[in-house]
Formats: C-alpha cells, sequence, structure tokens
C-alpha cells in the first residue's frame, strides 16, 4: 500500500529540511570561497573574469532592484555597455598604448575620490541631490573599483594579496555579525543601519588586525608588525563600505540588492565592503 504522508506530517517534512539564516549564510559563503579559490588558483586571468563578472551582476543589482529600471531597457543597456567598454579598454587597449603607468595611477585616485564621494551619502543623501547624477555614474563609478582589483590582481604580490583582501573584509564582516549579533547593545549608527553594533565594529576591527597581521607576515616575512595599525584603518574602511551600501538601500527603501545568494541577499550586498576597501588597499600596498 502507498503512503501518503498527511498534512500535519508534509509539514513537519518540510520543517526538518528547512535551513537556517545561518546555515543559508554559510553553504552560500562555502559556494563563493570555493570560486574565488578556483579563480584565483587558476591565475591572473580567470580572477579577472569572475572580478568582471561580480561587477556586472552587481551593475544589474543597481538597476533592477536600486533604480527600478527594467531589464535590457535601453537605458539599461547603455549603462552596462559603459561597464563593458570601460574594462574592455583596460584589457586590452592600455597596454598597446604604453600608457599603463598614467592609466594605473589616475584610475586609483579617481576610486579613492569616488569613495570619498560616496561617503558624504552617509550625512546627508537628500541635500546631495545626487540621486540623478548617481543612477548615470553608477556604471562608471563602479567600473573604477573593479580596475582597482584588477590593479590588485596585476601586482607582482598576486596571489597573496587578492587573498589578502578578501581575508580582511571576510574578518571585519564575519567579526562585526558574530558579535554583534551576540554581545551587540548599542547601535554604531541607528539612523543608517540600526541592526549594526559598536561592539560588533570594535570586534571587526580586531579581527581583522589579529587575522591580516598574523597571514601577512606569514605570506610576507619581512614585514613588520606595525602592518596591524594599517589594518585595523582597512577594517574601519571596510565598515564605512558596508554602511554606505545600508543608506542606500534605505534610500531606494529595499532589503537587499537581490535574491540571488541564499541568506546574503545578493551581490552587491556581498561585494561592497570589497569595494570600498580595494583603493585604500591597494594604496597600502604601493606604500608598503
Amino acid at each position: 500500500m502507498e503512503f501518503i504522508p498527511t498534512s500535519r506530517q508534509s509539514s513537519k517534512t518540510r520543517h526538518i529540511y528547512k535551513m537556517s539564516t545561518t546555515q543559508k549564510r554559510l553553504l552560500s559563503a562555502s559556494v563563493i570561497i570555493a570560486i574565488l579559490a578556483l579563480s584565483i588558483w587558476l591565475g591572473i586571468i580567470p580572477s579577472k573574469i569572475i572580478s568582471f563578472l561580480f561587477g556586472l551582476l552587481i551593475c544589474d543589482e543597481l538597476f533592477t532592484n536600486f533604480y527600478k529600471i527594467k531589464r535590457f531597457s535601453t537605458s539599461y543597456s547603455l549603462s552596462v555597455f559603459s561597464y563593458i567598454a570601460i574594462i574592455a579598454f583596460d584589457s586590452f587597449f592600455v597596454s598597446s598604448l604604453d600608457i599603463f603607468p598614467l592609466w594605473s595611477n589616475g584610475t586609483l585616485f579617481l576610486a579613492l575620490c569616488i569613495c570619498c564621494f560616496l561617503g558624504s551619502f552617509l550625512f546627508d543623501f537628500k541635500t546631495i541631490k545626487a540621486k540623478n547624477t548617481l543612477e548615470k555614474m553608477s556604471p562608471f563609478l563602479l567600473s573604477f573599483f573593479i580596475l582597482t582589483i584588477f590593479r590588485i590582481i596585476d601586482s607582482a604580490s598576486f596571489p597573496y594579496a587578492l587573498i589578502g583582501l578578501i581575508i580582511l573584509v571576510m574578518s571585519a564582516d564575519a567579526g562585526a555579525w558574530f558579535f554583534g549579533k551576540n554581545f551587540g547593545k548599542t547601535p554604531l549608527w541607528k539612523s543608517v543601519s540600526p541592526n549594526k553594533t559598536r561592539e560588533g565594529a570594535i570586534a571587526g576591527i580586531l579581527c581583522t588586525a589579529i587575522f591580516m597581521t598574523l597571514y601577512w607576515t606569514w605570506a610576507f616575512p619581512s614585514a613588520s608588525l606595525n602592518v596591524a595599525l594599517f589594518f585595523m584603518m582597512l577594517a574601519i574602511v571596510s565598515i564605512l563600505g558596508d554602511l554606505i551600501q545600508s543608506k542606500l538601500k534605505r534610500y531606494y527603501s529595499i532589503k537587499d540588492s537581490s535574491s540571488l545568494i541564499p541568506g546574503h541577499g545578493g551581490f552587491f550586498d556581498r561585494a561592497d565592503s570589497i569595494l570600498f576597501t580595494a583603493p585604500f588597499y591597494l594604496l597600502l600596498i604601493k606604500l608598503i
């Protein structure tokens, strides 16, 4: 006789196989880390391709979920094309034009300026009245963040430098999330992101300093322990990047940039800190 489960049994069965948010976050993070690890292991070109694709997905999330522009409309297509064109120019034409040093330093300077521009949104986004400018310029702005990651990949210290950037952001994010969730009481910036706490932020900064100092002195034995101070500063930058994205999401009245990554939201939700930290991290590499 065929067994037919009752509605109560079916409900229990569904409950058994339902994953918690933490389980989804861990599983999704594991898949993303595996993809990144594979691309780094394969070398420079695959790492750039993955970075380019992540940027393309973020561009899509911005236009479809933040700006509510229909996918493949004229405005959407032109914007995505501008992002692709800038990346293509960097990848195929810069070296042949013999302007790489100037181009490299120029893109880093512009990326740092963009960080300052976006950082101003934390204080009063509405009075800046930059909404239309932001929407029109976002593919251009995003492309320079991706080009900064390209320069990290191009550096003589690849793949250690790129792995370091990932560890830095993950340490700040994981430390702030775990300690903030379990011990956080005081809001970090209530009007921007009420769920983030000062206790979590401090823990994230300390976790970053510890893990990155251990990693950096292992990867570069000649490095001084003073780099811990730099990594604490970069952890603060990473947290600011997360806050800027939270401010944008509140302004556009959305919870997540998309639902493509279970437990995390979208690619912009995961990459915000990496994008914002990358220019300062590249500057650190150049200085030390």
